[in-house]
């Protein structure tokens, strides 16, 4: 189990590097900085002393904002991390502001990681420092992976399903609808033309679907070449059938084949509406 936790600990000291404004191995142990990168790395170079306490004092000097400097001292000593893991606690964060150039502070994350070492019976500790923002961006970032088709941009089956629950609960309109969008001679296009084809297709006919419909509309690749869009609220049926013909006559694409005419892409459209009191 240690040496599982100790590679775990590698991993995410490989994976922090380039995406911290800084970041330094230290033996809690010992005390001693055995790595700085980013900001961390010119103290250390600079530093007469190994001991990481000494390295992180001088940046905290030049870095840190007056208010947080005692809260960076106590979070990062190395006391402090022999504690934690001694109670089982591998991994603490705070937050604090760091000076910037032109006098204004922002928000950063200072985050360890603690490990033992399987061979020298040493605590290691990995400290880093990431700005706020580039976190909550990363965040959103995999929270879109999650949500979204990444060849279309469109919701996923998942994600969808559960717009749509939401839309049906909170929605005021009485009558909603579903469309089905299915693409016909898809096959043919992979087939003849190749994949790299078939993905231009699917993102054409993507952006076509994404025209097509309102913002508030919930749009969602649920398939190969099956889409579905949901619409939390709708005038009448005519609407929809009316919307569905226009969708067809816009989803018709033809790619060239080199002397031999041309493959052409269509679309069958099923749709149902329904009064949203009556769905689940």
């Amino acid at each position: 189990e240690r040496i599982a936790a100790y590679r775990r600990w590698q991993s995410m000291l490989a994976d922090a590097v380039g995406i911290s404004a800084a970041l330094m191995e230290i033996n809690a142990t010992s005390g001693i900085c055995e790595r700085a990168e980013g900001e961390f790395s010119p103290y250390k170079q600079e530093s007469k002393s190994l001991l990481a306490e000494d390295i992180l004092a001088r940046y905290c000097e030049n870095h840190v904002a007056p208010e947080d400097r005692a809260a960076f001292f106590a979070f990062t000593a190395t006391q402090h991390l022999l504690n934690l893991y001694r109670r089982g606690q591998h991994a603490d964060e705070t937050e604090l502001h760091l000076l910037m150039p032109d006098g204004q502070t922002r928000l950063y994350t200072l985050g360890v990681q603690l490990a033992y070492a399987p061979k020298s019976d040493d605590v290691l500790a990995f400290l880093t420092l990431r700005d706020f923002d580039d976190i909550t961006h990363e965040v959103d970032r995999l929270n879109d992976l999650a949500m979204r088709d990444g060849l279309s941009g469109l919701l996923n089956r998942t994600a969808a399903q559960s717009a749509i629950e939401e839309a049906l609960h909170t929605g005021n309109g009485e009558l909603v609808a579903l469309f089905m969008i299915d693409a016909d001679n898809f096959k043919q296009v992979n087939d003849v033309l190749g994949h790299q084809y078939g993905d231009l297709a699917l993102k054409e006919m993507s952006d076509i679907i994404r025209g097509a419909f309102r913002a508030s509309d919930i749009i969602a690749r649920v398939g190969g070449d099956e889409f579905f869009v949901f619409l939390p609220e709708v005038p009448a049926e005519h609407f929809a059938e009316e919307k569905a013909e226009a969708l067809c006559r816009s989803l018709q694409l033809t790619y060239p084949i080199e002397e031999r005419g041309a493959i052409t892409l269509t679309a069958s459209i099923g749709v149902i509406v329904a009064k949203r009191a009556d769905c689940d």
